[in-house]
């Protein structure tokens, strides 16, 4: 089965508070910075797109901030949606470095004829941050919220009929000192790439 056409939105945005204040996005694990290893996670993306400050980037992207800054996730979404055209859109954390493109692959075959489709970490909880979502509806769920300043994506997510797929080490995130080093031992693991 061929994969639906895609864009991906990278939110790469945050503050990084719990790390004191650093750009997760210029992290490097793994010999490689967070912001490349996640766009090269979606090697069939038809477009890019970050939601972030301007940096350096090894792919093109598109790159706009959310409306206000420091709005929060679901802030930052709706930012990115004008510059996304196909029909589905890979949604990814910056700071996932073990996502790899077999598991955007599952998450888009999952999507297909449904709203969308939620990774899901080992604890089975939902990573609406590692998703692909059916574009029509998620500009609606979009929509349909009021002011999405500080929403939170769940709240986003749970307008939508969407499937969840076990991607276990893939959400792991990197949001602490102690995450970074576990992500960099389980890179090497892995030999560099997820």
């Amino acid at each position: 089965m061929s994969l639906p056409a895609h864009d991906v939105v990278v939110l790469a945005g945050g503050a990084g508070r719990r790390m004191g204040g650093v750009d997760k996005a210029e992290l490097v694990i793994g010999g490689e910075r967070l912001l490349d290893r996640v766009l090269a996670a979606v090697p069939g993306a038809e477009r890019r797109v970050v939601v972030g400050p301007v940096r350096p980037s090894r792919e093109p992207v598109a790159w706009c901030c959310e409306d206000p800054s420091g709005g929060g996730p679901a802030c930052a979404l709706a930012a990115s949606m004008r510059f996304v055209h196909a029909p589905y859109a890979v949604v990814l954390a910056v700071d996932l470095p073990l996502v790899g493109a077999a598991v955007v692959a599952q998450l888009l075959a999952a999507a297909f004829g449904r709203d969308g489709a939620v990774g899901v970490d080992a604890s089975g909880r939902d990573q609406p941050l590692l998703a692909t979502y059916e574009v029509g509806a998620l500009r609606t769920a979009l929509a349909d919220g009021g002011s999405l300043a500080g929403a939170s994506m769940r709240s986003v997510v749970a307008r939508l009929d969407v499937a969840r797929i076990e991607v276990a080490e893939a959400a792991m995130d990197c949001d602490t000192w102690a995450e970074v080093a576990q992500a960099e031992i389980a890179v090497a693991r892995a030999g560099g790439s997820p």
